[in-house]
């Protein structure tokens, strides 16, 4: 598994999947063009069965790309469990915070 410091360049580079909480994206709104695939259910458990079959149909497995989530405590967990399963994942370290601290502006997130 590969982890790297999320920055405004390279989340232009790949696709990323942000695995957070849907009242969270709510809350920030979401990296544009982003896809919004939360890991966990609404009592903030996680639900990598789902999850897996709704990343199957939009990445494929051997393309790199992103996940995100608040500060990247979570996707080093998530990115860990998919890099077991064969996904050519990339930790977005630091997450949205520090895309926030940089500058960077969020698009409104709609259901």
């Amino acid at each position: 598994m590969k982890s790297v410091m999320v920055d405004k360049k390279i989340i232009k580079q790949m696709k990323i999947v942000d695995i957070r909480l849907k009242m969270e994206w709510k809350q920030t709104g979401i990296v544009e063009n982003s896809l919004p695939i939360s890991f966990y259910n609404a009592f903030g458990l996680p639900k990598p069965k789902k999850f897996v079959e709704e990343l199957d149909k939009q990445i494929d497995k051997d393309e790199e790309f992103g996940i995100i989530c608040r500060t990247g405590s979570r996707t080093s967990q998530v990115a860990e469990y998919l890099s077991g399963l064969g996904y050519n994942v990339v930790n977005l370290d630091g997450g949205v915070m520090e895309l926030a601290n940089q500058g960077y502006e969020f698009i409104k997130y709609k259901d």
